[in-house]
């Protein structure tokens, strides 16, 4: 029967019935056994045509119909009607809903500016909320609500929600659906249309408030989608098998209690037993059942066919003359739990003796005997009451006094995920609110514990741990039938559900060992062998998809599961079976062992049909039977029966087993056949709906020259980046770091913008960008970033390369340099040094004469060593050092004829200069010097001659060196060179020569040269040393000429 949640403006939350979609049990599998051509035929009718038959239903999830399920898109988008069908939620899952109610209302004195709704989840109590989102972006966290609640400051609608655009902007709340459950009184107080009778008992829903903000919300009310935990279940296991706490006295007494009073949710007033809690109960309501002189019954309903001798309520006192004290008893408390339950339920008799029922600290406790903290005639039972936090159901406890005992049980529903309880529940959940609405009778109770047990079972992983070996977290449609809700819920453990002799069964999940052997004498007729399936019905190759739990349960595929066994029993084609989305299933791993099992069932290819005499009247639906048949070759073969027929005829009455080959191989799994988790899941594209994401701009900057002559100006190239496809325009905003506002630019249609004219100096830039809908990112800033303009130094040289010409010239050559300040007004220098490799500005000497910025070669002296070129703008901004090194070749031979060394001694004539250890240095205060070779060349002929000088300097700052408190270096290299020089420092070595004219007897003038060709017999040589500071120093380690001939 569906279960439709109606929201009107002026009605409240109420439960439409459709037509009954539901039927009864033997009805149900009926119609499974005929697919259908028996719907609506009753147990009766079929027994007056003297047949009986039952199948399996839901029966291997690989041979079945793929079950009618919601898919994700139906789930988890949002609708707008006043009436929708109910969902019930078993499990964790992500769903959207219908909103059924919306509103507008007046908010900042502006009319329809505050936006509600309320957006129902399923139709039932739910466990809680995860997660919410809006679109997108996720918006709340159960985890964050409840630091904030334990806070309990702020806005209760504000708690949850974590970092986002929406934090602080939104109100949510998350309504359980609880039976006491209230209306949503902000929007009671908001809207006349919503009053305190919308109270939503029974029904989950998220109610949603926003103000009217166009860049939050640009496309109107936002999607909304919660991960929540599903409907509470009943476990039978808690209180049909063993109690969940007991203990036993050592010496039993003769009475459980005092003659003092007792109390319901609270202590008498008088004494009460010793060591416990004596505040009031916190979890509300108490309704208490007696029965005296009675033990736990046990048994699905414990207190069917009693009457209690007594009943209480909390706030009641209980004389204990209405206790029979020395008698077994027997009791039910109808409580609620809540999450952190402290206090009496039940406290009667004394400190002396007495019997207690509550919470003290972490515990459960239920005692009795002794009142005392300890004692021989004390049992004390307790049990974490952490299990229980949060539930409402009924406490059972027992006293045996021949035993000197006590017991405890709890009924109530705790959230599971275990498909048994969830198949359970669904049966059992009445029509009017979306179930089939059968009775503990209606069930075989003792096959669906068994499947639960199964279904916990820890199965190992390959990453290590282990997980429960089957579980459902998924949605059953209530407008959908029974038969195609339990089909959903039996895939979770990929067997089947039947409704056999009146119950329903299930079974399918493990393999069970046998209990019956079938052999030729129970046999009445003829067997029927069916020894192959039909081609069609083949397949080799399962292909599944799973709600991924990692990823908002975004279906995904599972790998591929394929048999190359069976695709060579199959002629080699590849069969292919796609089981579609496995309903319930959120686990890849999980999964995968689905896949498995569906295949090996569905290559299960032999099956009898067996006509056995009343010997097999026992044989149930899904029961493993070992058939053996000597003639056949049969020995106790397996096989599971799948059909079931009881027919009454001329020959008698047979039960007819239709049986299909089967063994515990099919349920085999081993971690090795784990595949790793399929790529996919949650989407990492952006979405349309989401607020866009840029990146803080980069910034460029450039030289250019006006049209108008206004001469080199600066340009700022803007530019930012994002993932997001549907940003179609831009806006960049620049301010100088000291103002206030920022100019914010036009619009742009690509992730950039050009700036003209932009002074030197400090700013901050920033970027963002607009989607097809309308929404902007925020404004995403860059750090403080300078401008230098003009101010700028050049880049270096590039492409520079040399080659010597008729061996005396060096022609270098490289590219045009970039920078218009360069090539406008701008130069190349130019330095040599004698060092092939790791030459340096301030270690070699200046060569020849600088060329225009905007030059591309220059013929320089040529000699061995390393050319440096160094670009300056039209400001004189030196830029960064670029070097090539060439060896000088002639194709003339030429012998070296004199030479003169200076270093280390140098004992030639100084004037602002002096030597020590080995070093030529500008004295202090000096930026000019003059250094007058020691010696002459005389070559005693007059003739041509090439003169090649030889220089090692360093150039640096005088206060680089470390000096201590006395003015004294207290670290010094071994050569007494100071540091590596200073890189801004600038100096040169001049080296000079002049010739004696022996016709007139007088001396030429000085000239520069690096490497040159002179004609005359007397040279005397000089170096001319500066700096162009007295802060720098200039220090010569190597010096020397060299006289070449050719020979």
């Amino acid at each position: 029967m569906a279960h439709r949640v109606i929201g009107l403006a002026a009605a409240l939350f109420l439960l439409s019935v459709a037509p009954a979609a539901a039927m009864p049990p033997v009805g149900a599998a009926l119609a499974a056994a005929a697919g259908g051509w028996a719907a609506g035929l009753t147990a009766t009718a079929i027994m007056g045509q003297a047949a009986m038959a039952f199948v399996l239903s839901g029966v291997q999830m690989a041979l079945a119909k793929k079950p009618k399920a919601k898919t994700r898109d139906e789930i988890t988008l949002n609708k707008i009607q006043p009436v929708t069908a109910g969902l019930i939620l078993y499990g964790e899952r992500t769903l959207g809903g219908t909103i059924t109610a919306r509103s507008t209302t007046e908010a900042g004195g502006k009319p329809h500016r505050r936006y509600h709704s309320v957006m129902p989840l399923a139709c039932h109590e739910i466990d809680g909320a995860v997660e919410i989102w809006l679109g997108e972006t996720k918006v709340w966290t159960e985890a964050q609500y409840r630091q904030d609640a334990a806070r309990g400051t702020g806005d209760p609608y504000h708690w949850g929600q974590i970092e986002s655009d929406f934090k602080g902007r939104i109100r949510l709340r998350v309504h359980t659906g609880a039976e006491d459950q209230a209306a949503e009184p902000r929007y009671v107080a908001a809207a006349s249309e919503w009053t305190a009778d919308h109270r939503g008992r029974g029904v989950a829903y998220v109610y949603f408030e926003a103000d009217y903000d166009r860049d939050l919300f640009p496309t109107g009310a936002p999607q909304i989608r919660v991960r929540a935990r599903g409907k509470r279940v009943y476990d039978p296991r808690d209180w049909i098998s063993t109690p969940l706490a007991s203990a036993r006295a050592v010496r039993p007494g003769s009475i459980w209690a005092g003659y003092d009073g007792g109390a319901i949710g609270r202590t008498s007033g008088a004494s009460y037993p010793q060591g416990e809690s004596d505040a009031a109960w916190t979890g509300g309501p108490i309704a208490a059942r007696f029965f005296f002189g009675r033990r736990y019954p046990g048994g699905l309903t414990p207190e069917a066919g009693l009457s209690p001798d007594l009943t209480a309520q909390d706030g009641d006192t209980l004389d204990y003359t209405r206790m029979a004290l020395d008698a077994d008893l027997f009791a039910a408390f109808d409580v609620a739990f809540p999450a952190a339950p402290e206090g009496v339920i039940w406290e009667q008799g004394g400190s002396g003796y007495g019997a207690y029922l509550g919470v003290t600290g972490a515990d459960l406790v239920f005692r009795a005997g002794s009142g005392e903290v300890a004692g021989e005639e004390l049992a004390r039972a307790t049990l974490p009451v952490a299990e229980l936090a949060g539930r409402r159901g009924t406490v059972y406890v027992e006293i045996d006094m021949t035993a000197g005992a006590v017991a405890l049980w709890f009924k109530g529903r705790r959230y599971s995920t275990n498909p048994a309880l969830c198949l359970r529940d669904y049966a059992l959940t009445p029509e009017l609110f979306g179930g089939i609405g059968w009775t503990e009778a209606d069930l075989d109770d003792a096959a669906i514990v068994a499947l639960a047990n199964a279904a916990e079972e820890p199965v190992p992983l390959a990453t290590g741990g282990t997980q429960p070996r089957y579980a459902f977290n998924g949605v059953l449609d209530t407008e959908a039938s029974p038969r195609e809700n339990l089909d959903a819920l039996s895939s979770a453990w990929g067997g089947w559900w039947a409704c056999e002799r009146g119950r329903l069964t299930v079974g399918g999940a493990v393999w069970e060992e046998p209990e019956l052997t079938i052999t030729e004498d129970m046999l009445v007729a003829g067997i029927r062998v069916i020894a192959r399936r039909p081609f069609e019905e083949q397949f080799n190759t399962v292909k599944a998809q799973f709600a991924d739990a990692t990823a908002e349960h975004v279906v995904t595929d599972l790998p591929v599961l394929a048999s190359e066994t069976y695709r060579a029993a199959d002629n080699g084609e590849r069969l292919v079976r796609d089981l579609g989305e496995l309903p319930g299933e959120t686990d890849p791993v999980r999964g995968q062992r689905l896949m498995k099992l569906a295949l090996l069932k569905g290559r299960r290819q032999r099956q009898v049909i067996l006509p056995c005499s009343l010997a097999a009247w026992g044989v149930r639906l899904g029961d493993t039977v070992r058939v053996t048949l000597p003639r056949r070759g049969w020995q106790a073969k397996t096989f599971e029966v799948t059909a079931r027929a009881v027919t009454v005829g001329p020959e008698g009455v047979q039960v007819r087993l239709t049986c299909l080959e089967t063994g515990p191989a099919i349920f085999d799994w081993r971690t090795s056949e784990e595949q790793a988790r399929p790529a996919g899941g949650i989407p990492t594209l952006p979405s349309p709906t989401a607020r866009p994401q840029v990146s803080a701009p980069t910034m460029t900057e450039e030289l250019y020259e006006t049209r108008g002559g206004g001469g080199v100006k600066t340009r700022v190239r803007l530019a930012a980046s994002t993932d997001n496809p549907f940003i179609d325009a831009w806006q960049f905003s620049w301010r100088p770091i000291s103002a206030p506002e920022a100019t914010v630019r036009g619009l742009t249609d690509t992730p950039e913008d050009l700036i003209d004219d932009m002074a030197p100096g400090t700013y901050v830039f920033g970027a963002r960008g607009r989607n097809t809908r309308g929404m902007w990112s925020d404004w995403v800033y860059a750090g403080a970033a300078a401008v230098q303009g003009e101010n700028a130094p050049p880049v270096a040289i590039t492409g520079l390369s040399g080659q010597s010409a008729g061996g005396a010239v060096a022609m270098l050559r490289w590219d045009r340099h970039p920078s218009l300040d360069v090539r406008q007004g701008g130069w190349i220098e130019f330095r040599h040094s004698a060092e092939l490799t790791g030459a340096t500005w301030q270690s070699s000497v200046v060569i020849g004469k600088a060329v225009p910025g905007g030059s591309t070669d220059a013929s320089l002296p040529l000699k061995t060593g390393s050319y440096l070129a160094r670009p300056y703008d039209a400001r004189g901004n030196p830029g960064p050092v670029s070097a090539v090194a060439l060896r000088a070749a002639s194709l003339v031979p030429m012998t070296e004829v004199a030479r003169l060394d200076e270093a280390p001694g140098f004992a030639g004539t100084k004037a602002g200069c002096s030597a020590a250890g080995g070093v030529l240095s500008t004295d202090e205060g000096a930026t000019e010097a003059l250094y007058v070779f020691s010696a002459l060349i005389n070559l005693g002929t007059a003739g041509p001659v090439r003169l090649v000088s030889d220089v090692g300097i360093l150039i640096e700052e005088r206060q680089d060196r470390i000096f201590g408190p006395e003015t004294g270096a207290f670290w010094s290299p071994p050569d007494a060179l100071f540091w590596q020089g200073g890189a801004d420092a600038y100096g040169d070595l001049d080296t000079q020569v002049r010739v004696h004219d022996d016709a007139t007897a007088t001396w030429g003038p000085w000239q520069s040269f690096d490497a040159a060709e002179f004609d005359g017999r007397l040279f005397q040589i000089r170096a001319a040393l500066s700096v162009e500071s007295a802060a720098y120093a200039l220090r010569v380690t190597r010096l020397s000429v060299a006289a070449y001939r050719a020979t």
